[in-house]
């Protein structure tokens, strides 16, 4: 409020002047105050954007202030639920039986948290570890089994009758044993599909010769009749299948209380 007496005692034109500045400090005021207005709806924009990116990423974020209070997270900080100031150091921790690797950075005083879910990373790290060792093992198995497989053939003709079944018998454990580390080597390999023309009949001399070579005790009856059609896939892949499929079959037999059984592919 402006003294009316003290603002009496201005000259004409002291007064023109002091109304000119009043009016240019007001308008002033008013620029400043809009500017205020745009600053402020630009700096929430600014926060929308940036809620939105941290939303958007698939990590779990916290930003802290320089007491550990949580300034900004997103939905995947909050949904994991675990005290984040114990995991300001960057490594990897175990929560709930996944993994998360933690990193933690400082801008100014405020800190970055940020746990990424390396759970399947880990897995399929352990898995390539596993598959290399499997694939070692099956090739250091390989060579004497082989051996194993050459001695029993040599024997089998000139063993007498009492000794040919137990011949027999590692014959077929053999065939299992080179089986086994068949389908161990495809799977460290990983499955290559070689497609080729052949008949569906082809498999019946396949399956026969699989079910010599196979050990079980029950009374099973087979009925293998495929149909001679032509198609093209990959014999050895479709092979393993349908002996996958008849060796369950037989131990699915082998565990039932039925001495009999019978089994059809066709």
């Amino acid at each position: 409020m402006i003294d009316k007496k003290l603002l009496d005692q201005l000259s004409t034109e002291d007064k023109k002047v002091f109304l000119d500045t009043l009016d240019t400090l007001i308008n002033q005021t008013f620029i400043v105050e809009n500017e205020y207005k745009n600053m402020k709806a630009e700096y929430e924009a600014f926060q929308k954007i940036l809620t939105e990116i941290i939303e958007f990423l698939p990590t779990a974020i916290w930003v802290l202030d320089e007491n550990g209070g949580i300034m900004l997270e997103n939905t995947n900080a909050k949904n994991l639920g675990f005290d984040y100031n114990q995991y300001r150091h960057n490594g990897e921790v175990e929560i709930d039986e996944s993994t998360y690797l933690i990193k933690a950075s400082k801008l100014g005083q405020k800190t970055i948290v940020q746990a990424t879910d390396i759970t399947e990373q880990k897995r399929t790290q352990r898995l390539v570890s596993m598959g290399q060792m499997a694939a070692h093992l099956a090739h250091e198995i390989r060579n004497p089994v082989g051996s194993v497989a050459i001695l029993a053939s040599t024997l089998a003709p000139i063993v007498g009758e009492k000794i040919k079944p137990i011949v027999e018998e590692i014959r077929k454990s053999i065939w299992r044993v080179e089986r086994i580390i068949k389908a161990t080597l495809l799977f460290t390999r990983g499955v290559s599909i070689k497609k080729i023309p052949f008949s569906l009949k082809n498999f019946e001399d396949e399956l026969h010769y699989c079910l010599s070579s196979y050990s079980y005790q029950k009374e099973i009856e087979f009925d293998i009749s495929l149909p001679d059609i032509n198609i093209d896939g990959d014999f050895d892949l479709l092979s393993m299948v349908l002996q996958n499929m008849l060796f369950n079959a037989i131990d699915a037999i082998e565990e039932c209380k039925d001495d009999t059984g019978h089994i059809t592919i066709s």
